[in-house]
C-alpha cells in the first residue's frame, strides 16, 4: 500500500527539527568553551584589580602604620646612642688607666651625672665623694689627663666640680718655657681661660703650654692646662697676661677622673 504524501513530510519535518536541534547543542558547546577559554585571561585580571581595590588600606591605617615605624625608629635610635655612649665611656676609662700609668698618678674615674643648670655657673658633678678618696681642691681631668677643673664640695658619694671655664675658677700655673714663668689662669666669661700676673721679664709666645704649677694643695705639676691664643702687655704694668685655648673641650663631658694622688 503506497504511504501518503501528508505523512512523509511529517516525518521529514520531525527528522530536520532533531538533527537542527542536535547541531545547535553542538555550536552552542563549541562557542561557550571556546568563550571560556578567552575570557579567563579576562576574568583573572578583573579578579586581581577587585582585589586590589577591596584591600586598599584607608588613610587612618597608613596612618597608624607611620606612627609604628616611627616608634620603631625612636626606640632603635635610642639604643644606638645610648650603645654609643658606653662605647665611648669604656673608651674613656680605657684611656684613662693608660694616663694615670704613664704619668704615677693615683685617679678615681667617674662619671658626670648632672651639670648646673644656671648659665651663668660652669660646674658638674660626679658620682663619687669622700668615699672615693676625693677631697676639696684636688683637680679634676679629662680622659686625656688635661685639666677640666677642681674640687669645690664634697658628699660623701658625690661632688661638684666647677670647671676652669667658669670666672670663679682660679688654679696657679706656669708657662713651658725656658724660665717655667708663674702666672693664675682664670676662667674669662665661661668660655675661655685668661692667665695673668705673667712676669713682664719673662719672653712667652703664642703656642707655648700652660701646665699646673704645683703650688695648689692637693695639684700636682705638670697637669696640660691649654696653650696661649694672644699675649697683652700694657705699657705701665708690672705683669703680662695671656689668653689660652683650653686644651680640653669642655662641653658635654661624660667621664673624667679626680686626682687624688
Amino acid at each position: 500500500m503506497a504511504i501518503r504524501p501528508r505523512f512523509r513530510w511529517r516525518w521529514l519535518v520531525i527528522v530536520i527539527v532533531i538533527v537542527g536541534g542536535l547541531s545547535l547543542a553542538l555550536v552552542r558547546g563549541f562557542i561557550g568553551q571556546a568563550a571560556v577559554g578567552t575570557l579567563q585571561p579576562i576574568a583573572r585580571v578583573g579578579n586581581w584589580i577587585h582585589s586590589v581595590f577591596q584591600f586598599t588600606p584607608s588613610a587612618s591605617s597608613i596612618q597608624k602604620q607611620n606612627k609604628q615605624l616611627q616608634h620603631q625608629v625612636d626606640d632603635l635610635t635610642a639604643r644606638l646612642f645610648e650603645a654609643n655612649q658606653k662605647i665611648e665611656v669604656s673608651h674613656n676609662l680605657q684611656e684613662l688607666t693608660a694616663y694615670g700609668k704613664s704619668t704615677q698618678h693615683q685617679l678615681v674615674p667617674a662619671a658626670v651625672i648632672a651639670s648646673s643648670p644656671d648659665p651663668g655657673i660652669q660646674s658638674i658633678i660626679i658620682n663619687h665623694g669622700t668615699s672615693a678618696g676625693i677631697q676639696l681642691g684636688q683637680v679634676v681631668v679629662n680622659q686625656n689627663g688635661y685639666v677640666v677643673g677642681k674640687v669645690v664640695a664634697v658628699h660623701q658619694a658625690a661632688s661638684t666640680v666647677l670647671l676652669i671655664s667658669d670666672r670663679q675658677s682660679v688654679i696657679s700655673a706656669r708657662v713651658q718655657n725656658d724660665v717655667q714663668s708663674p702666672g693664675i689662669v682664670y676662667g674669662e666669661h665661661g668660655l675661655t681661660l685668661q692667665m695673668e700676673y705673667i712676669p713682664k721679664t719673662d719672653s712667652i709666645k703664642v703656642g707655648q703650654t700652660i701646665v699646673t704649677s704645683g703650688t695648689d694643695a692637693g695639684i700636682p705639676p705638670g697637669v696640660l692646662i691649654g696653650t696661649i691664643s694672644a699675649i697683652s702687655l700694657r705699657v705701665g704694668e708690672l705683669f703680662q697676661s695671656a689668653a689660652l685655648n683650653p686644651a680640653s673641650s669642655l662641653q658635654g663631658l661624660q667621664t673624667v677622673a679626680v686626682i687624688i694622688g
